[in-house]
């Protein structure tokens, strides 16, 4: 099992077309069914890859006045800077919360470092998790989106 992790400009169409043609120039015959007898006879080395359809990526831009408010409401709450990271590694499928409208979907995630997610040992901890409650809090009591780059307001 393999699972991509798309960034702006890849769909998950092109980026299955890319891994399928590097798959081929390893000398792979590259079938989407179960190969019959004939095919396995007829070729060395046979490869089923079954896609799931998956979903484009998303990404806000920082410099919006949503994330800027998102980004002081925190500060405000916890006292300190806010490391922003325009992207993660997680797989979720922000683009369908923008809507037609492309409205900013900002994630602020909790979870530690070295969580282990979605393992047998995931875990959070106790500290990130008071510390959550804090900005979550600070998000909900203080966030007033900010001014957008173009002067208007967001």
């Amino acid at each position: 099992s393999i699972d991509l992790r798309l960034v702006p400009n890849q769909s998950p169409e092109g980026s299955h077309k890319k891994v399928e043609a590097h798959i081929a120039r390893q000398g792979f015959f590259i079938v989407h069914q179960n190969p019959d007898t004939s095919t396995l006879k007829a070729h060395a080395q046979v490869v089923k890859l079954e896609w799931q359809s998956g979903y484009p990526p998303y990404r806000a831009s920082m410099e919006n006045g949503a994330a800027q408010g998102i980004v002081r409401a925190i500060e405000s709450a916890t006292g300190g800077r806010v490391i922003q990271v325009v992207t993660l590694g997680g797989s979720l499928p922000m683009y369908l919360f923008a809507g037609p409208n492309s409205t900013p979907v900002i994630g602020v995630p909790i979870a530690n470092h070295d969580n282990n997610q979605h393992a047998v040992n995931e875990n959070l901890r106790l500290k990130n998790l008071w510390n959550a409650i804090q900005i979550y809090a600070g998000i909900f009591a203080g966030y007033q989106p900010g001014q957008i780059s173009n002067g208007g307001a967001h």
